[in-house]
């Protein structure tokens, strides 16, 4: 027990929380499709190998063009591996204001968490607290008054996360599928 909570008192202590380098892009793209397992929908479109690939493909270019260059791609790195990724982006007016239509939100700028993710083996280990530091720092750079995320309502792993640190749901959004 000794042991483990010093492994992971070194994990925290050796994790590092930066902007994503070009030379990243690979790695990312292999987290995301590791993440991209947790939502259904998308894991139902990865029919064959070939379709896999091109999502890879385009996962990768969307990061080595749009995120990385833009500074809004955070990496978590420990002994020199990315083992996480925080994909940012700058909402005017706020995703809260776009579901809810609350005009006190409109007029106020936000930072977004498109995305979060921490390989499987390094979850649990507070990787999550520092890159939720890291925005806050991010948003208090950028003169931002909120941060705001979506999550899937049976996500309660993500819910129960960032609820224990002040942040409150707003809205649900519903949603009914048809086959034709």
């Amino acid at each position: 027990m000794i042991k483990l909570i010093w492994l992971n008192k070194y994990l925290m202590d050796s994790c590092t929380i930066r902007y994503a380098k070009k030379s990243d892009a690979k790695t990312i793209a292999d987290l995301y499709l590791k993440f991209a397992n947790y939502h259904i929908d998308v894991v139902k479109a990865f029919k064959t190998d070939e379709l896999l690939k091109n999502i890879k493909k385009e996962v990768y270019n969307h990061y080595l063009k749009e995120s990385i260059p833009h500074k809004n791609l955070l990496v978590a790195e420990v002994d020199c591996k990315v083992v996480g990724f925080c994909e940012l982006d700058k909402i005017q007016g706020g995703v809260a204001h776009k579901i809810t239509g609350d005009l006190a939100l409109k007029d106020k700028n936000a930072v977004y968490i498109s995305d979060v993710y921490v390989a499987d083996e390094y979850q649990g280990l507070g990787i999550g607290k520092k890159f939720l530091k890291k925005v806050e720092e991010i948003r208090k750079e950028r003169g931002m008054k909120r941060i705001e995320l979506l999550t899937y309502i049976n996500n309660t792993k993500a819910i129960n996360f960032f609820t224990k640190r002040g942040f409150k749901p707003v809205a649900l959004v519903m949603m009914r599928k048809y086959n034709k």
